[in-house]
């Protein structure tokens, strides 16, 4: 399978999204919430947001989180932006923001294909009972060279999350 054709944002976008570091550590987005509407009221996409807020807070000394979430702010420590927090944000932006992150962590959304088609470092965690578009094992994803996948062993994300978390802490980076 080829690669997809790569993509990147308007330099506006880039532009208006560039961080300020205050130190060295990688910059990282982070959306953990799936729009679910067809699933009989099921969950098996998302996160949920405590065990988000887990994987910040455990990691929070290694990586500067940034929510990636459209319409949804999060506890701190993690940094909202205004225009995707309130739901404002076109694509244009959300691109030009991801354009600026070190990578990104995403559960099954058009954040994580967006990530993958910008070829971001991307991390995917994915649930026991994931879509077939992810095969049934393996950590690379067909579509995107720069995704991991992350498997949960078992319904839900616990061990995902664990997984991610030492990966993070035993890694120099997560990068």
């Amino acid at each position: 399978m080829p690669p997809p054709l790569p993509f990147t944002a308007l330099p506006g976008a880039i532009e208006k999204f560039k961080t300020n570091r205050p130190d060295s550590l990688p910059v990282v987005g982070i959306c953990y919430q799936a729009a679910e509407q067809h699933q009989g009221g099921l969950k098996i996409r998302s996160l949920t947001e405590g065990q988000a807020m887990r994987l910040v807070c455990m990691t929070g000394d290694r990586i500067h989180w940034v929510s990636l979430q459209h319409g949804k702010t999060m506890p701190y420590p993690v940094m909202n932006l205004p225009a995707i927090a309130e739901g404002k944000a076109t694509w244009e932006d959300t691109a030009g923001l991801i354009r600026n992150l070190d990578a990104v962590v995403s559960v099954d959304t058009s954040i994580m294909h967006l990530a993958g088609a910008m070829r971001k470092p991307l991390y995917v965690p994915l649930s026991g009972n994931s879509c077939w578009k992810f095969l049934k094992t393996g950590t690379k994803c067909v579509w995107y060279p720069t995704a991991r996948l992350i498997r949960n062993q078992g319904r839900g994300f616990e061990n995902a999350v664990d997984q991610l978390i030492g990966a993070i802490r035993n890694g120099p980076t997560l990068l």
